[in-house]
């Protein structure tokens, strides 16, 4: 007899295998007709995209065969919305796979966001948010908005979040239930910002003929649109419970649980300030690539270089 865990084994290794075949034929088929309308560029727009996404995936689980099955069935769900595209009147191939690949790419994204749900909601720290607000600044003085063009509204309502999370990250001040919300809300708003203001830079911007400089972009909007799925979830998600306490009670607990409640280290928020103020500043008087594409960069390195320094103080006790 089978106990629960080797049926679950069998069961995912069924599917697997199933939605394996049938996703190659389909593949397959897509690459024939892309080589037939000459489209083989999207191929630089598409792969680096669920290379971007399946990042963020094995950042939550280690579990190849998870990822696999969420991309085989995002292949099939995009793949019925090509044939549906067929029966109701869009006549062009290329109509059809476009249509079809943002319907993969948006059921990739919400697959994985809600199968992680719990882990990709945990855990932000002081550090995270102190990150967000630094980038946040640049991003302003990069797109040249000065106290001449800004009110003083809206200079105090920038700037209140930005110095609350510079200030916890720098100090031993207790993370209270009503902080840890604020910055949680903070974190998701910036974010969620920072992750259609890159959608649609990137939308105004795209040139196929920059094959390298695409994979790189279109990988770090994989990685964004993982974020944005969420974020957007944690935000918006006031706006649909404006007159439901209990939802907005159960918003909240959301954003304080998964803000982590445990102090970051303070040597870590100083490296974290001045690696963004070299990186930013380097960026802003030698444009060496956009604002918003070095944010993310920025994003994705940041950790990395604390877990370095962590590494080599441990090696060195």
């Amino acid at each position: 007899m089978f106990n629960n865990k080797d049926n679950s084994t069998n069961l995912k290794n069924f599917f697997l295998l199933f939605f394996g075949i049938l996703s190659f034929f389909i593949i397959r088929y897509i690459l024939i007709g892309l080589e037939k309308t000459e489209q083989q560029s999207l191929l630089f727009v598409i792969v680096p995209i669920i290379a971007g996404i399946s990042y963020e995936n094995r950042k939550l689980s280690s579990d190849w065969k998870v990822l696999l099955l969420k991309i085989f069935s995002s292949i099939i769900i995009g793949m019925f919305a090509f044939i549906y595209d067929k029966q109701n009147g869009l006549i062009t191939f290329s109509d059809r796979l476009q249509q079809s690949i943002e319907i993969f790419i948006l059921a990739f994204v919400a697959i994985s966001s809600f199968y992680h749900n719990k882990k990709t909601t945990l855990k932000l720290t002081e550090g995270n948010t102190l990150l967000y607000s630094l980038s946040f600044v640049y991003w302003i003085i990069a797109a040249d908005f000065t106290i001449y063009n800004i009110s003083i509204l809206g200079i105090s309502i920038i700037s209140f979040p930005i110095m609350y999370s510079i200030f916890h990250a720098i100090t031993k001040t207790k993370l209270t239930n009503k902080s840890r919300l604020y910055l949680s809300i903070w974190s998701s708003a910036i974010i969620l910002f920072f992750s259609i203001n890159y959608l649609l830079k990137l939308s105004k911007n795209y040139n196929p003929e920059n094959i390298f400089l695409n994979l790189g972009e279109f990988f770090i909007l994989g990685v964004s649109l993982i974020y944005m799925f969420q974020n957007a979830v944690l935000i918006l998600g006031y706006l649909l419970t404006d007159k439901n306490d209990e939802l907005k009670q159960e918003l909240n607990n959301k954003h304080i649980s998964r803000y982590s409640s445990e102090q970051v280290n303070t040597k870590d928020s100083v490296i974290v300030i001045i690696f963004c103020g070299c990186v930013y500043s380097a960026n802003f008087l030698l444009e060496l690539t956009s604002s918003e594409t070095l944010i993310w960069i920025v994003f994705i390195i940041t950790p990395f270089l604390i877990k370095i320094k962590n590494l080599l103080k441990t090696k060195a006790q």
